[in-house]
């Protein structure tokens, strides 16, 4: 037999038994959004793990990255808004 390399299946697998319980416990039909990808074992489908993160191989670093300005504040007084806006009042 040959040597063969199978990818890895990152998402948590169930038993029959832990899947039929959670999908009723969450009141939802049997099974319900649970993909069977082996004997006895199934996952909730479509859900994959977020990739893992990396640093420091080339991906934003916000080490260099220059702080967004801020907006300038409200007036302090209502003189000043007055002053600013004569027809607000």
């Amino acid at each position: 037999m040959t040597d063969m390399t199978v990818p890895r299946d990152p998402r948590p697998q169930f038993s029959m038994a832990a899947a039929l319980m959670g999908t009723v416990q969450l009141g939802l039909a049997p099974l319900a959004g649970m993909e069977k990808v082996g004997p006895d074992r199934y996952v909730v489908a479509g859900w994959w793990p977020a990739p893992a993160r990396t640093t420091g191989y080339g991906g934003f670093s916000s080490a260099g990255a220059v702080e967004a300005p801020k907006p300038d504040a409200a007036p302090k007084s209502a003189a000043m808004a007055l002053a600013l806006w004569p027809n607000m009042k």
